[in-house]
């Protein structure tokens, strides 16, 4: 089965309030918290993924990824779904639904 990346994005909406409480409650980390998925709904690449389907998905991601601190991302969906360590810009470090969100 060929693997195909999936392109999608949400802009993160922080206010530099924001910014300075969490740098100071965090050890100078920055955690901010956004949409990664909407289920039921088309997203950029034109693609609507049911929440059964995401829900599984997302379960899989926790297990695997989330739970080991190994859900790493870049910045501008890069061309390739191998995460270069040297563009590492964020690491997942919990997912919940809200809704469909």
């Amino acid at each position: 089965m060929d693997k195909q990346l999936l392109v999608d994005y949400t802009v993160f909406e922080v206010s530099p309030q924001a910014i300075n409480e969490s740098l100071t409650q965090n050890n100078g980390k920055l955690i901010v918290s956004g949409v990664l998925q909407r289920a039921e709904a088309k997203n950029q690449n034109g693609r609507v993924y049911p929440k059964e389907t995401l829900m599984r998905e997302a379960k899989k991601y926790s297990q695997e990824f989330i739970a080991e601190r190994r859900a790493l991302g870049e910045l501008d969906h890069p061309d390739s779904s191998v995460v270069n360590l040297n563009n590492v810009s964020h690491n997942v470090l919990d997912m919940n639904w809200k809704g469909n969100d």
